[in-house]
């Protein structure tokens, strides 16, 4: 039976013990996140992605190295349209590679001050 999506009891809704069904998953992001979480959950996760956001676009302006950035588009764009963030596999790279790459938004301002280039004694005193 179809049963609308307002009055729905849930996904694995007429489900027992004794019966398989199937359960099925939203292929998106957002629909993902609304159904498990409700529109609370959407925004605490749109806020949260607006924060790696916001610390990789930092870190591209310090390090001018875009790969940060260009890599949280290309995921929220593939997780709007396929089961991304629902399996550990596919969630734990993507924070990890992100927070390899706006590690530099989070250092101090003294840990990224130039440094002098290092004097090399030898071969000065061949030339």
């Amino acid at each position: 039976t179809t049963t609308h999506f307002i009055s729905s009891s849930g996904c694995g809704s007429g489900c027992t013990r004794l019966t398989i069904c199937e359960i099925r998953t939203p292929h998106s992001l957002f629909y993902y996140a609304l159904g498990y979480t409700g529109w609370v959950g959407v925004v605490l996760f749109g806020l949260m992605q607006f924060a790696i956001f916001r610390l990789l676009w930092r870190s591209y302006r310090i390090t001018d190295q875009p790969a940060g950035v260009v890599f949280w588009v290309a995921l929220m764009a593939m997780a709007h349209f396929e089961a991304s963030f629902d399996t550990p596999y596919e969630a734990i790279p993507f924070y990890l590679l992100a927070g390899m790459s706006l590690a530099p938004a989070l250092q101090s301002r003294e840990a990224l001050a130039p440094r002098a280039a290092p004097v090399h004694v030898l071969s000065a005193a061949r030339a």
